[in-house]
Parts: structure tokens; C-alpha cells; sequence
């Protein structure tokens, strides 16, 4: 249980906030909304990309396809307008902070 911890320290060690926030606002909002999905189905989320995938597919594939793809659309704009990439990766922290909330409520309740 420790060395995942560990792995898992340094690699957020060597980003900057950015990135920091992104992951962790990231990884929250999927797992919370997993755990939700599961205790509820598939009709508590409001994106209907990702329920239409999790229809057809399954909800966990359609949680991390469309979150690696938003990140990595982050991801290269941070490398190529770092600006606007800043700016972007904390709203999408702001809003994925806020979905991670709302299913700790929802999970909660």
C-alpha cells in the first residue's frame, strides 16, 4: 500500500501546479463518479457524451476515455500555448473540482 503512495508522490513532485490540480481534480471527479454510477446507474451523469458511451459501452471506459481525452487536449495546449493552456487547465480543475463535490454529496446522501 505504501509504494503506490510513494510512486505516486513523486510523480506529482515534478509537475507544476497546473498539472497538479488538473490530475488530482481529475482522478477525483472520475472515481467519485464511478462510485455513483454504480450506487445509482448510469442516468447520474449529466454529460451526454459520456452516457451515451456508458450505454453502449460501460460506464468505466466511458469515464476514463473521455477524461484522458480532455487531458491530453490540456496537455498539448499547456506545451504549445502555455497561457491559454494555464488558464483552460484551471477552469477544467474548477469544473472537475466541482463534479467531485457534487458525488461526494450525492455518494454521501
Amino acid at each position: 500500500m505504501l509504494i503506490p503512495v510513494l510512486v505516486g508522490s513523486l510523480f506529482f513532485m515534478k509537475m507544476n501546479l497546473e498539472r497538479k490540480c488538473l490530475y488530482s481534480t481529475g482522478i477525483a471527479d472520475v472515481v467519485l463518479t464511478a462510485e455513483n454510477m454504480l450506487k445509482y446507474g448510469i442516468d447520474v451523469e449529466a454529460n451526454p457524451l459520456i452516457h451515451l458511451i456508458a450505454e453502449n459501452v460501460h460506464y468505466l471506459p466511458a469515464l476514463i476515455l473521455t477524461k484522458v481525452f480532455a487531458t491530453s487536449c490540456l496537455e498539448y495546449l499547456l506545451e504549445k500555448k502555455p497561457k491559454v493552456g494555464s488558464s483552460l487547465s484551471y477552469f477544467a480543475s474548477t469544473v472537475w473540482g466541482t463534479g467531485a463535490g457534487l458525488n461526494l454529496y450525492l455518494y454521501l446522501q
